[in-house]
């Protein structure tokens, strides 16, 4: 709801550390529109920009009543009042006093009883410390620049760009994995100089040393709730519209819907509809495809719901107004095609209200992606085909001529010939990536220069971290896909399209309460027959007609392939001419060239690459070359 930003322990004069905390602020006036602070806490510096949407408002920077300990945070804590309660505080201390004086009570410890979405910093002059910590899930962003000596701190990259120590050098193993992943994945920055906090972790900076600290984690083991089908649709039910009551309580600004067609923000819908303010307003955007196009499915739930609804259209004009204009302002390429249609949803409901609830989470927690049952039957298909023949139907695959429709059956099978023989934990990055993992790691797609530096990048570091090998296949499947693609891509996407039209976007589904509920579900409730998110679609029935809970899943993605086609042609020809992309000197200028001719003729459907490849020069024209006076960025090769 907010943006932050600070130094601690600043190089520099205090006049000067002033100025630059009001300079990275002032960067961050979209994330908080409604007015700017900063105050001095030793010989830090901690700012705020505030986006109001909750009573009673929560004034920041809050300093301690000694003044020795300061706290900024972005976001919200929602469980703030049973926080209250527990430490004794009145019933109307905001929510920003109740964080710090339960730091002051409990330290780092503290973390551990949020209930929330957060970004924050809290500077001790006590032990001279700033901690740093993002939550669980990263849902609020948070950037920072070591020195070794001093820190700076900021909810966008962009701020940090005024700092004297930012270097331009671009990392090469960012590059490389947002390739691999669609977006920069923490703790690395698209610049060597500046990280991002992981997910669930806290930072402490003292006396010249940082210290990274994990407060929250995925449970250890799965499948250990004993639980008959209607006793789970309960605590289904009954954990959902908590969550969504998290999110709607206390509002003091108008809020609305993200209401796709599916059955996820279907549900969200309904529930706001039963228990949440009356005459909420949903959005949907529609495209003129119909195979993408879930307008009419939309319009089906806001009617049964009684909802105030708009449809916002992605036509030609549309899109490449949102892909020339809006998309080059992103902090660090992402190659997610929905931030499309979500640009453009956010921009329409900015003119009348100041936050959104969507569907988010729902496919990852309640097994919700083709991926899943894809899995399960590539596994079998291995067990049963020999090598050979495998590697020969992955052949004739490759060659099939490219499909035009929404999941095109061709497209499936392609992509899961491109995931055989993957361990369950990169089967969906191996499909969904610009090349697979070991291509990306060898000489493609990179220029000549860089490609003797790629083999090293280990692509799977946080994967394997993030996931126990000795876990069924499916919860293998599953927490890799959280580990990268919620929250790095899906995550990512939500917070910046909404914080660039100053929207605050609020998702139960990601609920921790529910979250670590719903990761203890048995299998057997969620995939049934090849289908998944059967629990949540019993609970659709109660809720929804039964024409929307049984519609197939289309996804919400603009028809990018046929769109690099016709309207973004120009910029896919402007952005990935061989003259442009030698200039660059990161990518392999005949491969692309290649991969553009083919695509455009129809000869072969690159469209995920060639996505990847254009939202990265996008972002490159952008940030390094259209700044004044600075010379063209080097990648750090290391």
């Amino acid at each position: 709801m907010c943006g932050i930003a600070g130094l601690s322990h600043p190089p520099m004069a205090t006049a000067d550390a002033i100025a630059l905390t009001d300079t990275m602020l002032a960067s961050l006036g979209h994330r908080g529109p409604e007015g700017a602070s900063s105050v001095h806490v030793g010989d830090a510096m901690i700012g705020h920009a505030m986006l109001a949407f909750v009573v009673p408002r929560s004034p920041q920077p809050v300093v301690s009543d000694d003044g020795r300990v300061g706290l900024v945070f972005d976001g919200q804590v929602y469980n703030y009042r049973a926080i209250a309660r527990e430490q004794s505080l009145p019933a109307d201390t905001p929510e920003g006093r109740v964080v710090l004086e339960a730091y002051l009570r409990d330290g780092v410890g503290m973390l551990q009883r949020l209930r929330g979405m957060f970004g924050l910093a809290i500077v001790d002059t006590r032990d001279r410390s700033l901690l740093l910590a993002r939550d669980p899930l990263g849902r609020k962003p948070l950037y920072y620049l070591w020195d070794g000596e001093s820190v700076a701190f900021a909810s966008e990259l962009k701020a940090l760009k005024h700092h004297p120590s930012f270097s331009d050098a671009i990392d090469p193993t960012a590059t490389a994995r947002y390739l691999a992943f669609n977006a920069v994945p923490a703790p690395l920055s698209i610049f060597t100089c500046i990280k991002k906090l992981r997910a669930g972790t806290c930072l402490r900076f003292a006396g010249g040393e940082a210290t990274e600290s994990v407060f929250w984690s995925l449970p250890p083991t799965t499948e250990d709730l004993e639980l008959s089908e209607d006793e789970a649709l309960d605590g289904l039910r009954r954990g959902l519209t908590r969550a969504v009551d998290r999110r709607v309580r206390g509002i003091d600004a108008p809020l609305g819907l993200a209401l796709s067609g599916g059955i996820d923000s279907a549900i969200v819908a309904a529930l706001v509809a039963e228990h949440g303010p009356s005459k909420v307003p949903a959005y949907t955007v529609g495209f003129e495809d119909r195979s993408y196009d879930e307008s009419s499915a939309a319009t089906r739930i806001a009617a049964h719901l009684g909802l105030e609804h708009h449809i916002v259209r992605a036509d030609g004009a549309a899109i490449d107004r949102v892909v020339k204009d809006m998309l080059p302002s992103l902090d660090e390429p992402l190659a997610d095609p929905s931030i499309i249609p979500m640009l453009l949803l956010c921009e329409r409901a900015s003119r009348d209200v100041k936050g959104l609830l969507g569907g988010d989470g729902a496919d990852e927690f309640h097994l919700g992606y083709l991926s899943f049952q894809a899995s399960q039957a590539l596994a079998w298909i291995e067990r049963l085909l020999p090598g050979t023949l495998l590697q020969a139907l992955v052949r004739m695959l490759d060659v099939l001529p490219p499909g035009r429709r929404n999941f095109d059956p061709r497209l499936i099978l392609r992509m899961m010939a491109r995931a055989i023989h993957s361990r369950p934990e990169l089967r969906f990055y191996n499909a969904t990536a610009m090349l697979p993992l070991d291509e990306l790691a060898a000489a493609r797609p990179w220029s000549k220069e860089l490609a003797p530096h790629m083999g090293a990048i280990d692509f799977t570091e946080e994967l394997e971290n993030f996931v126990d090998s000795e876990l069924p296949e499916v919860d293998r499947v599953q927490r890799a896909i959280i580990c990268h693609f919620l929250r790095d891509v899906i995550i990512s996407k939500i917070d910046r399209a909404g914080m660039q039209w100053s929207i605050e976007t609020r998702c139960p589904f990601l609920d921790l309460d529910l979250v670590e509920w719903s990761l203890r579900l048995p299998h057997r409730l969620q995939l049934r027959l090849g289908e998944g998110k059967a629990l949540l679609r019993r609970l659709g029935a109660e809720l929804l007609p039964t024409d929307v809970v049984k519609r197939r899943k289309q996804g919400f993605r603009p028809p990018l392939a046929r769109l690099l086609r016709h309207e973004l042609r120009d910029v896919l020809l402007d952005l990935l001419s061989a003259r442009n992309v030698t200039r660059i000197g990161v990518f392999d200028t005949r491969l692309v060239v290649r991969m553009v001719d083919e695509h455009l003729r129809g000869a072969a459907d690159h469209h995920r690459a060639l996505w990847s490849l254009v939202c990265f020069h996008l972002w490159h024209r952008q940030h390094t070359e259209r700044r004044p006076g600075l010379r063209r960025p080097a990648l750090a090769v290391r």
